[in-house]
């Protein structure tokens, strides 16, 4: 199946017609969520393209006004097994979302969060840990904008957390 992803502006007299993002975003099947950066950039994931498991995360940054040929966030983030569901943070200093590893099983999907080194690389990846991963099938992470909760899906709920794991498990160098 083929998917594509559009949206709409707000206007003064209420919402534009949808548009589609871009040719090079959409030339991909599926986008499985994304998210948006505050400079416009998106994340999201995708089985198609240059994949290095079942499915990688991919950016493409808004530039001038038209999306980049998107980019595969390469092995630090992607696994042989399947990474999906990513939430960027406004100033793409974090990314969460979740990774079998190099498992390809539903039971092995943990939520993980990268840093954004000094240099501007992803470092490696931290498993949040157990009072998130021990829900069942939890996905679709997000952030809530004032930086204190977390919300995600699993075992057909809806779940929240205090997102306080951001800070606590930040490398000591990262400001």
């Amino acid at each position: 199946d083929k998917e594509n992803m559009w949206y709409i502006d707000r206007t003064l007299e209420g919402w534009s017609e949808p548009k589609p993002v871009s040719p090079l975003i959409n030339a991909f099947d599926l986008h499985w969520l994304f998210s948006v950066a505050d400079n416009g950039t998106i994340y999201f994931a995708s089985p198609s393209g240059d994949s290095l498991g079942s499915n990688d995360i991919y950016s493409s940054r808004l530039v001038n006004g038209e999306y980049e040929e998107p980019k595969n966030l390469g092995n630090v983030i992607n696994s042989r097994g399947v990474d999906h569901t990513p939430y960027i943070a406004p100033y793409e200093s974090y990314l969460i979302y979740v990774s079998s590893g190099e498992s390809s099983s539903p039971r092995d999907m943990k939520f993980y969060i990268s840093y954004r080194d000094e240099d501007g690389s992803w470092m490696k990846p931290v498993n949040i840990g157990e009072k998130i991963n021990s829900i069942q099938l939890a996905l679709c992470p997000a952030v809530t904008p004032d930086g204190k909760y977390l919300f995600f899906i699993g075992a057909a709920d809806i779940y929240w957390v205090d997102a306080e794991f951001i800070e606590r498990l930040k490398p000591d160098h990262i400001k």
